[in-house]
């Protein structure tokens, strides 16, 4: 179990790092975002004459590279994640507290209406099952962790539905050359992506708290420490 807890200790704080760096670009992208829209309105009604029209070129190129670099983010952070809970399931299956096969865990996020619940019911179910343990082990846990896996799973839904729904709505938007309620729409599914990220970052951070807290659980009536010694 020491081997487990080591590694998801380590990637937890890789996983701290790399979510807040993705929220600070996430953060920086949303601004430049609502300028482009502002610049963009200015230059739709003076018909893009003048210096401002490069200016906004300039600016695009750069949310350009900075899309870059938050896509680079999110696939390290899906990667070390699903390492993550991977471990993090192991960690509870040396005890038989975890019913869902390693593989399974990560392949359910890439299969096509399964993604949308299934992930959920795992991490559900690991909640679920590491809190009951904590709890008949005269463990406080932390009983707040489930609600706040299912708003953060809810708006996750959110944005892949804005995500799905933004390209329809700016093809039908084309026709009358007004863009405004398309951005709006994005402006909107980027905020909440901030949110949706700091509240997955909530989550590692207490997820990892309750697997220490089961780790001092001695299975032969002893309670011991993270390094292995008998607590007094």
């Amino acid at each position: 179990m020491k081997n487990y807890l080591q590694t998801i200790e380590s990637l937890t704080k890789w996983l701290n790092g790399l979510i807040w760096a993705i929220l600070g670009v996430k953060v920086l992208f949303l601004i430049l975002y609502s300028y482009s829209f502002y610049m963009f309105k200015n230059l739709y009604a003076t018909e893009y004459y003048g210096d401002a029209m490069l200016q906004y070129t300039k600016l695009t190129m750069f949310m350009g590279i900075v899309s870059v670099v938050h896509t680079v983010l999110f696939i390290t952070i899906i990667v070390f994640f699903l390492v993550w809970l991977v471990n993090m399931c192991n960690y509870l299956r040396e005890h038989e507290y975890v019913s869902t096969k390693s593989p399974f865990i990560v392949i359910y996020w890439f299969i096509p209406i399964i993604s949308l619940f299934k992930p959920y019911q795992v991490i559900r179910e690991l909640y679920k099952k590491l809190q009951a343990i904590l709890i008949k082990n005269n463990r406080r846990g932390d009983v707040s962790l489930g609600g706040l896996v299912g708003l953060w799973w809810f708006l996750w839904i959110v944005v892949i539905a804005i995500s799905v729904a933004t390209p329809f709505i700016a093809l039908n938007n084309l026709k009358d050359i007004d863009f405004d309620f398309t951005m709006t729409i994005n402006l909107i599914s980027n905020f909440i992506f901030i949110i949706v990220t700091f509240l997955f970052l909530r989550i590692i951070l207490r997820f990892s708290d309750m697997a220490e807290e089961f780790s001092e659980i001695n299975w032969d009536g002893e309670e011991v420490d993270l390094s292995g010694h008998i607590i007094d």
